[in-house]
Order: structure tokens, then C-alpha cells, then sequence
């Protein structure tokens, strides 16, 4: 059983977490990724939490992870959405590492290199892509889920301007892909592989 002076410590920590996701959302999409950037994309240590905390880290992942969705599909974003949706993809993973599993946390990953591969960043994309493919690879796991991280590849790699890269991980997660045997998990993964950009030479 939690005392006042605990209740009042979360509280006071969800309102530094608030006020810090609002000083984000005042910031550039650059100065993001430079912040983003030294920040550590590695599996964490699993750190058991309170019942009542652990239900809202998984609202605050949730609630982030499909506002992130939302923005990603819309192609007129403002630069502010831009803003949003990038603090939404990182504020989905880190609750998602205090409450989630290997799943949430590479599904996590993969979101964010989605996110920074429709911004143009790169670097960034490559990164959490291969931070999810890992993931992916440690865990055992193929069918949808290679071929999904297989896909952020690709996509990261379209987005740091390597063609052969990219074209190497679309067959790569065309092959996973072929020996998933739930037919609407196989389409909807297919249907992300052909929105992959082209990339450039």
C-alpha cells in the first residue's frame, strides 16, 4: 500500500513528465533528432511497477502509439504534427519499457524508425530499425513480425539514400513473409512493403 507522500511523488513525476513532452512539442523536428540521437535504443532491464502505474504506462503507450499511427497517415502534416508525431513514437516506447515485453519494445522501435524515415532522418530510422530487427532475430520470431522489421529496414535504408539496401531488405522481407500463414497479417505486412520509397543510388 502506497502512502500520500508516494501518490504525491507520481503525481508530481507525471506533471515533470508533462511539462518536459511540452517543451519537446515547442522544439524543431532537428533539434528532436539530435536529442533523439543520444538517446539509447537497447532492450532495457524489466523494472516491476505498481499496478495502478502499471495501467497507465500502458494507456500512455497505447493512446501514443495510435496518435502516431493517425499522424504517420496523414501526407499534410504540418511541421508541428511533425513535431508531434515524433515525441508521440518516443513517448510510446519509453512506456511501453516500463510495462511492455520484447514484442512492445521492438514493435516500439520499428515505430520510431517509421516515424524518422517519413522525416527524412536517415540516420535516425537506420538505427531504431536495427534496434527492432534485433529484436526480432534474439526472439526467435518470423512470419509478419521478420518480415514487418525487414520492411523498417528497408524503408530506413530508402530514407539514408541506399537503393540496394533497400531493394536487399524488401526481398529479404518478402521471403519472411512467404511463411507467414495468417492470410490477413500476410497482406497487411505486403501492403506496407509496397509503399517502401524508392530510395536513391
Amino acid at each position: 500500500m502506497m502512502g500520500s507522500s508516494d501518490s504525491g511523488m507520481r503525481t508530481y513525476l507525471a506533471c515533470c513528465r508533462t511539462t518536459y513532452s511540452r517543451m519537446l512539442m515547442r522544439s524543431g523536428v532537428t533539434a528532436l533528432v539530435i536529442i533523439a540521437t543520444y538517446m539509447p535504443a537497447t532492450t532495457p532491464d524489466h523494472v516491476a511497477v505498481e499496478p495502478e502505474d502499471a495501467a497507465w504506462h500502458r494507456r500512455v503507450a497505447t493512446d501514443s502509439f495510435n496518435r502516431t499511427w493517425e499522424l504517420l497517415e496523414d501526407e499534410e502534416r504540418s511541421p508541428a504534427e511533425d513535431r508531434e508525431m515524433l515525441v508521440a513514437a518516443f513517448t510510446s516506447r519509453y512506456h511501453w519499457e516500463q510495462v511492455g515485453g520484447p514484442e512492445e519494445w521492438w514493435v516500439g522501435d520499428w515505430q520510431i524508425a517509421r516515424v524518422a524515415a517519413a522525416l527524412g532522418e536517415g540516420s535516425l530510422a537506420l538505427r531504431y530499425a536495427t534496434n527492432a530487427l534485433d529484436g526480432v532475430e534474439r526472439a526467435g520470431w518470423g512470419g509478419w513480425r521478420l518480415a514487418s522489421a525487414r520492411e523498417g529496414m528497408a524503408r530506413a535504408h530508402a530514407a539514408a539514400g541506399s537503393r540496394a539496401e533497400r531493394d536487399r531488405f524488401v526481398l529479404l522481407a518478402d521471403e519472411a513473409l512467404r511463411a507467414e500463414t495468417d492470410d490477413e497479417d500476410r497482406a497487411i505486412i505486403a501492403g506496407q512493403l509496397t509503399s517502401v520509397p524508392t530510395g536513391e543510388q
